[in-house]
């Protein structure tokens, strides 16, 4: 007898395609990497129908709706954060060699790339799954001393079906790594990135919540567009600092009388063509606990909640810098 192995998330691969139409799902046009975990889930509205019929039984169902979603996890490449970038901030036209600009939502909502996602593998039991119109709705970037960025991503989508993998080539991925970060904290109307902190951070997070949501009218199985919730838009960012006289400084201001707010750069870069910068201006709008431990060593935990900044024109804005032309 031959004993078959089941599958193994290891043999798992991952593809993206850029849709059109929301409701029309594409074939996959580029294989990510770096990928930790992607999971799809599928929402079904169905009911079992009552009437009156002499008892207490259901004779008729229906579905009546149908969404999905996915979640996604994995390391940041300069080579594949575009398309997170373009899903959630809009889809940036890139300059030179090859720079894409975004910005925080303002005056007008952003054009956002909806994708196709597909997920699967051969083997015994092959398989191969798609959400089609995933919408980017959430997304929080991550890094700590000795570590690679990584990313936790949101979708919400038409739904989950069957798919096929298109035969594609992996490509080349480059970690953004913790050891290619910089720092710099500038004051409310001063030069964003003018001053950059010697001071040792152990982590920094970013987290984006567009408050983009799919809906659907009469006529359809199928979300059929979406719009953009904005008083759900937010932007925080948190640090990790160790306690110096920089960092000690912000803190005496916070619990002093000032409401304190920055303009503040993460910067990483392996060089002039693989650069990732994401500039945020907030407030601190609460206290941070009083020197925290991190790692044995005194450290101030600091929280930016977004805000319109006159010298950035704005409250976030990313630049990406890669080698590629266009993310097909």
């Amino acid at each position: 007898m031959t004993i078959t192995p089941g599958p193994t998330p290891a043999l798992d691969k991952y593809q993206i395609g850029t849709q059109t139409a929301l409701i029309t799902s594409v074939d996959p046009t580029a294989q990510l990497g770096l990928v930790d975990k992607l999971t799809f889930s599928h929402d079904m509205t169905a009911m079992n129908l009552k009437d009156k019929r002499a008892s207490a039984a259901s004779y008729v169902a229906a579905l009546v709706g149908i969404k999905g979603g996915a979640k996604m996890s994995g390391i940041v490449t300069y080579e594949d954060i575009p398309y997170w970038l373009d899903g959630l901030l809009g889809t940036a036209t890139p300059s030179g060699s090859y720079t894409r600009a975004y910005a925080g939502m303002l005056g007008t909502c952003p054009t956002r790339k909806i994708f196709t996602l597909v997920r699967g593998q051969a083997g015994p039991l092959a398989h191969c799954y798609g959400l089609a119109g995933a919408l980017l709705t959430k997304a929080t970037f991550k890094v700590s001393s000795f570590a690679p960025m990584t990313y936790d991503l949101e979708f919400g989508g038409v739904g989950v079906a069957s798919d096929a993998f298109v035969a594609l080539s992996d490509r080349t991925q480059t970690p953004v790594l913790g050891n290619q970060m910089s720092l710099f904290i500038d004051a409310v109307g001063g030069t964003i990135g003018a001053t950059a902190v010697a001071s040792t951070w152990f982590s920094w997070e970013l987290s984006i919540d567009t408050g983009a949501e799919l809906y659907g009218g009469l006529g359809s199985l199928y979300s059929t567009s979406y719009h953009e919730t904005t008083d759900k838009w937010k932007v925080t960012s948190k640090l990790s600092l160790e306690l110096d006289a920089t960092s000690k400084a912000i803190y005496d201001a916070i619990i002093g009388t000032s409401l304190v707010q920055n303009q503040v750069r993460v910067k990483a870069t392996t060089g002039a063509t693989q650069i990732l910068q994401f500039d945020i201006a907030g407030s601190i709008l609460k206290a941070p606990d009083n020197m925290g431990d991190t790692n044995g060593v005194l450290a101030i935990d600091l929280e930016y909640t977004d805000i319109y900044n006159t010298a950035l024109a704005n409250y976030l804005k990313v630049s990406s810098t890669n080698t590629i032309a266009a993310m097909a």
